[in-house]
């Protein structure tokens, strides 16, 4: 193996591990002038340029947001492409909020030192649908028994912002998600009368993130309420047993995130 391509092995082990012994182990490979030139993992990122083997050695070392992404990606071997270092990564089997691939491009000066590091990350763009992803679904509908419940905000008669979790949640139909709300005049019913905006959130650690918006109302019809009451978990129905409840049925407005399987979510309702 080359001395550029073993520079090379050294400086993706140590943006890929996080470890100490890692960024101690590359430093000998920097350039003193040695130049990183990144963007970030999100969509809009700004480029960010590191000047000094220091700050270049600090960047590229230790634990970062996208360290756990950079741990399981799926990494090509160097390639010497003329005396420039190629070396890729990609995403795509992974949940939560990670990038679509990452490019890096490592340039030597005369002694065989890394003198320039460009890392280009590709985000993930999904275009977006009109309907709830049939990955989710299972998220959504699992949440209560799977000890993930989803966090409702909505403000309060008086306009302030109130959280709570909700166990109850199911999807509804392709545009809508509906729950049981067990205290049918209770603060989130009256407060929907006023202000039918709500907002959700699921997390499940790193695999699955959904942020949702929506509108949220109350349905009296009694088929309405029987099959919103019939879809909960039994967990939830044994907290009211005489079904004295209101049906609440939620419209998904906007929709964003990635499900358990990588699938990045997006969805968006046409008004």
């Amino acid at each position: 193996m080359t001395a550029r391509l073993t520079a090379a092995e050294a400086f993706v082990k140590s943006i890929r591990t996080g470890e100490h012994s890692a960024a101690v182990a590359v430093e000998p490979y920097l350039d003193q002038n040695v130049v990183l030139e990144t963007n970030g993992p999100m969509p809009g990122a700004p480029i960010e340029t590191v000047r000094g083997q220091a700050d270049v050695l600090r960047r590229v070392g230790g634990n970062w947001a996208v360290t756990w992404a950079l741990r399981h990606a799926r990494w090509t071997s160097p390639v010497d492409d003329d005396g420039v270092v190629k070396v890729q990564a990609t995403f795509e089997h992974l949940g939560g909020v990670v990038p679509a691939a990452l490019t890096i491009t490592i340039s030597f000066d005369g002694g065989n030192k890394i003198s320039r590091i460009e890392q280009q990350y590709t985000p993930r763009q999904p275009q977006p649908i009109a309907i709830i992803p049939p990955g989710v679904r299972p998220l959504i509908n699992n949440a209560r028994i799977n000890e993930t419940p989803i966090c409702v905000a909505h403000t309060d008669e008086n306009g302030n912002p109130v959280l709570t979790f909700r166990g109850s949640i199911q999807v509804w139909s392709d545009t809508a998600l509906c729950a049981w709300i067990r205290q049918a005049g209770g603060g989130l019913v009256r407060a929907l009368a006023k202000n039918p905006t709500v907002a959700l959130a699921y997390r499940d650690g790193p695999r699955a993130m959904l942020l949702m918006n929506g509108r949220a109302r109350i349905e009296s019809d009694e088929a309405t309420r029987k099959r919103v009451f019939e879809m909960i978990p039994e967990v939830e129905q044994n907290h009211d047993p005489a079904r004295k409840g209101a049906a609440m049925i939620i419209e998904i407005d906007r929709m964003q995130g990635f499900s358990t399987g990588g699938e990045a979510v997006r969805m968006v309702q046409k008004s």
